[in-house]
């Protein structure tokens, strides 16, 4: 029961919908944030001196999981040649 007419200006309504081109997000500048903290707190020397400490061990592999991805998506493109000269029978092989 909507026309095409109808959709089409509603289309063109929702056009400049959201966050103009090339605003932060918010997570943008939360991430921002701790990465500045991190650096003012010490950085990388600090961290690694935290996660060596035993009481703090299991804390930091537990924050390093959830850091790490999940799942790993790669397409593997491999070929194999085999030279005819070096195939041989298994019932050669022990020959």
């Amino acid at each position: 029961m909507g026309s095409k007419e109808g959709a089409a200006k509603a289309r063109v309504k929702r056009k400049n919908v959201g966050r103009r081109k090339g605003a932060k997000g918010k997570f943008t500048t939360l991430k921002q944030a701790f990465l500045d903290a991190f650096e003012a707190t010490g950085g990388t020397e600090a961290l690694t001196k935290w996660g060596e400490e035993e009481d703090n061990r299991k804390d930091f592999y537990a924050m390093i999981t959830k850091l790490l991805p999940r799942e790993i998506q790669a397409e593997v493109k491999h070929s194999i040649m085999l030279a005819p000269e070096k195939i041989t029978k298994p019932e050669d092989a022990g020959t």
